[in-house]
């Protein structure tokens, strides 16, 4: 009597543990092995989101210190890996350029844009008014730009 006691507490407790239990033939306890459920509260398959990225180059941050009167304001730009990209790309103005440079704030890793591709990724020459200039065909009001230097943050 006490073997079947003995059992039957088994097989409740493996019960309470989320096993799956029974009786077998004879009357013994029988206790199977618990399986990993499909999902069992861990993703398997997790997808992370993918990684947030902030447009940044020693041009970027000489151009976003200037007014929009200021970039419309320096016109027929060519971008060359003086000012940290591999392109001979002309613009008609800075803020064209400014805004191929920077398409949004902030970017997704998954899905890079135009700019990121033929930026020179250890580019760390700090871009003043004088690299500006010398890439565009007409600039005015060049004495504002003066002492405006777009250095490289990371």
């Amino acid at each position: 009597m006490f073997n079947a006691l003995k059992n039957k507490l088994e097989v409740a407790v493996a019960w309470l543990d989320g096993q799956p239990a029974g009786f077998g033939a004879g009357g013994q306890a029988r206790i199977e092995p618990k399986l990993p459920a499909a999902n069992d509260g861990h993703k398997s398959q997790e997808v992370l989101p993918a990684p947030i990225l902030i447009p940044e180059s020693p041009l970027i941050n000489f151009l976003s210190q200037l007014t929009l009167a200021q970039r419309l304001g320096i016109r027929n730009i060519t971008v060359s890996s003086k000012l940290g990209y591999r392109t001979d790309q002309r613009f008609s103005d800075a803020e064209s350029l400014y805004k191929w440079l920077t398409p949004g704030r902030k970017m997704t890793f998954d899905h890079p844009w135009p700019a990121e591709q033929d930026r020179i990724k250890w580019y760390r020459v700090d871009i003043t008014a004088e690299d500006i200039i010398g890439a565009a065909e007409v600039a005015h009001d060049t004495d504002s730009l003066k002492g405006i230097v777009g250095v490289s943050q990371f």
